[in-house]
């Protein structure tokens, strides 16, 4: 153990982590701002009455309206404060604080780069990454540093390696081997310009899919060994830039590829990069912190928690791609494809009457796609529609929801039990929902 504590905090040349900091400021900085220029703040938050929000997170249904595009700028000037070091700390804990709302409230529009970015942000908390080439270490020169911690490098490693790790293990199921999903996917493109007929090639499919498999199950060694990096960088380039022009997916190609600075050598970084900064020289002994042990067991506590999150599907009964029970903060990105519909019945007490109610009468087109496919969110709706009964007529609904989803291409079937009053259902996140009908092959 006290080998490993000295290898943890032994200090080492910081140029990688300080490039990092400045792609990850800048990229935070494009998906604040950007979110605005896309339009996607405009149909996500300013546009909707209703959201979707974590469990649990009700109060978050506050940020809604005009107002998101300030808060979108203000988060986005945190992202600026990052990549430039200027109060660097303050600028991590604003945009982790305002991310999270963002975050956690919405999921019509989930994405696995959304939740990475929450942790990668939280980390860099505590990350001395402004020490170098940044505003703070030039009003303050006594932080000025041209080396960090071992560990600062290690932690996220170690995150990054645990998201290619479970997307690899995600990927090994018998719909993904037969390149079902990819198929699906890529079918639905063939409209493309130029590359269109391509993508409809079954070949095409199956390399994909194969690749995928192989990308996110060896990248991570490749960039641990020397000889094997500049494979590691063509690969990452061709892997990632391939799925940004074809899939549209936002920040985390970019992410995903100047996360190799993390693992290249700092000193092939700094004479490339910050030529005129001094080579720094490994000390043969490095003083450990009296706070060592309790960081280190903080810090295993979390690691244990992430290997725990992708893990826990296993605890509930059924196909987690189907029950989604389990799926999300567990890396299983872009793994399969579902369709689906729903539409609810709602019955008032002491009335053999049922009101048909279909989701576009009250939220947009994208939220009632996404909820058609996740019993969760089909039960927050069910929660809605009681609540707005309530509101205009005083009393209790029943309210059943009727749903047929199609899971890889399969014919479609009811995804969870239409005789089940969902209004009163109480939402138990440690147990299988009794509601959600298992698939049937």
């Amino acid at each position: 153990m006290t080998r490993f504590k000295r290898w943890l905090f032994q200090d080492v040349d910081n140029s990688g982590l300080i490039l990092w900091r400045i792609l990850l400021g800048f990229l935070l900085t494009a998906e604040a701002w950007g979110a605005i220029l896309t339009g996607w703040m405009k149909e996500t938050y300013v546009d909707p009455s209703f959201r979707f929000h974590f469990i649990g997170f009700d109060f978050l249904q506050i940020l809604s309206g005009e107002w998101m595009y300030i808060y979108n700028i203000v988060m986005g000037v945190f992202g600026l404060m990052f990549m430039l070091g200027y109060r660097y700390r303050l600028a991590a804990i604003g945009y982790f604080i305002m991310w999270s709302g963002i975050y956690f409230g919405q999921k019509s529009n989930y994405n696995n780069h959304y939740y990475l970015l929450l942790l990668l942000v939280g980390i860099m908390i505590f990350i001395p990454a402004n020490r170098f080439a940044s505003l703070d270490a030039k009003s303050n020169p006594s932080i000025k540093s041209y080396s960090a911690p071992r560990w600062a490098y290690f932690i996220l490693q170690l995150q990054f390696a645990i998201v290619y790790v479970f997307a690899t293990v995600a990927k090994l199921y018998p719909d993904w081997l037969k390149a079902i999903p990819v198929s699906l996917w890529l079918n639905a493109k063939s409209d493309y310009w130029l590359i269109g007929p391509l993508l409809t090639k079954e070949w095409l499919h199956y390399f994909m899919s194969y690749a995928g498999i192989f990308y996110d199950g060896t990248i991570i060694l490749f960039l641990l060994f020397k000889r094997t990096r500049v494979l590691a960088l063509v690969l990452s380039l061709i892997f990632h830039l391939s799925n940004s022009a074809i899939f549209q997916i936002g920040v985390f190609p970019f992410m995903a590829i100047s996360a190799i600075l993390l693992f290249w050598d700092p000193a092939v970084i700094r004479k490339r990069f910050f030529k005129k900064k001094p080579a720094f020289i490994t000390p043969d002994k490095q003083s450990i912190p009296n706070w060592s042990n309790a960081a280190i067991v903080v810090v295993g506590i979390y690691f244990i928690w992430q290997v725990y999150l992708p893990l826990r599907h296993h605890l509930y009964e059924g196909n987690v791609h189907w029950t989604e029970e389990g799926h999300r903060l567990s890396w299983q990105m872009m793994t399969r494809s579902k369709r689906g519909s729903v539409f609810f019945y709602v019955k008032l007490p002491d009335s053999s009457n049922k009101s048909l109610e279909f989701p576009a009468k009250r939220i947009a087109p994208h939220q009632a796609g996404s909820m058609a496919t996740r019993p969760d969110m089909i039960w927050q709706y069910a929660q809605h529609l009681k609540e707005i009964y309530q509101d205009s007529l005083g009393v209790t609904p029943q309210v059943y929801a009727h749903s047929s989803v199609s899971l890889n291409g399969r014919p479609s079937a009811p995804l969870v039990n239409s005789k089940v009053d969902l209004a009163a259902e109480p939402w138990n996140r440690f147990e299988h929902k009794h509601w959600i009908l298992l698939m049937k092959d």
